[in-house]
């Protein structure tokens, strides 16, 4: 039976299909129970409410930190006897390939992604901001946001080629490279084997929903994607070229990472002491997040530069 989302009767309801749930595709037609149905239903009209936030967020970072100076500099190379780059048709079709790939994940973190466990739930609605605790739901929109300017930038080049946008798809790869693989980092070491993960994934797998399979494909997935695009898409030169130095993306990882822990702390003590992921109501005390909190920023900064070497070894040695 379709799950309904909203209340009140008649034609106010919006009857969700059935083919949305992924117990049908897998041939069982049976959820959990029906709370974790409707909770799922309200998780999936929320998550796909954030999706124009985040393409507002960076339009307008795009549009103002890549304008300019930066623009005028990329375009005079792109119209110099000797370009720094041309238009691509591989170059199209592997950005294509990105949004697709990004379309799939966001399909699958709104639509099939089962429900948080119960603290989940109550650290994600302690305030409007709750969903930005969903950290694989917010790397996968902003994979998907630059994934689309990417192509539409690449589809410039054939005509007029669109100086800020191209300059921010050939910046935004170290950023979406080191966040995907602290993502991957997290829930390898952190987050698969923990207990009480596992318990709230339990009651999904007795109805063979595939939910593990679900959230190595949300966690790891973003991964594989953005250093296939980096590595294998995108145009060396145009990447050393358009790259920020190190230590700004360092202060940029910094400054987010701060930002997201400084949630998670506001919606626990909204909640009552609730986190998204249970380890980190383990970490007791400042002197254990700081430390946690210092891990994460050495690991994004170590991960980070590793891809500075990786772009500066394709772009020169090869």
């Amino acid at each position: 039976a379709a799950s309904a989302e909203g209340g009140g009767g008649g034609k106010g309801i919006w009857r969700i299909p059935d083919w949305l749930f992924l117990y049908e595709l897998h041939g069982n037609p049976k959820w959990p129970d029906i709370f974790a149905q409707v909770q799922r239903a309200l998780m999936m009209r929320q998550k796909g409410r954030v999706l124009p936030l985040f393409l507002l967020a960076e339009f307008v970072f795009a549009i103002s930190c890549y304008g300019g100076k930066r623009e005028s500099d990329l375009m005079s190379k792109l119209g110099a006897a000797h370009p720094i780059a041309t238009f691509s048709v591989m170059r199209v079709a592997g950005s294509l390939v990105c949004v697709l790939g990004s379309v799939f994940l966001f399909f699958v973190s709104v639509f099939l992604e089962p429900p948080p466990h119960e603290e989940g739930r109550l650290a994600v609605r302690a305030s409007m901001f709750g969903l930005t605790l969903c950290l694989a739901h917010n790397v996968i929109l902003a994979q998907l946001v630059c994934s689309i300017f990417g192509l539409v930038a690449e589809l410039s080049m054939a005509t007029e080629p669109v100086g800020w946008l191209l300059a921010f798809s050939y910046a935004s790869p170290s950023a979406l490279c080191a966040t995907t693989s602290a993502l991957a980092v997290m829930f390898w070491i952190r987050i698969k084997d923990d207990r009480e993960w596992l318990e709230w994934l339990e009651p999904f797998e007795r109805a063979n929903t595939g939910a593990v399979e679900i959230q190595y494909l949300l966690h790891l997935g973003p991964f594989c994607l953005a250093w296939l695009d980096a590595f294998v898409f995108k145009d060396g030169r145009m990447l050393a070229h358009c790259l920020p130095d190190f230590w700004s993306m360092s202060a940029l990882i910094l400054f987010v990472a701060n930002i997201y822990f400084a949630l998670c702390q506001s919606h626990s003590l909204l909640s009552g002491g609730c986190y998204l992921y249970p380890f980190m109501k383990r970490h007791k005390g400042s002197i254990e997040w700081v430390s946690f909190l210092v891990c994460c920023v050495a690991v994004m900064s170590a991960l980070c530069a590793l891809f500075y070497g990786f772009i500066w070894v394709r772009t020169y040695v090869a």
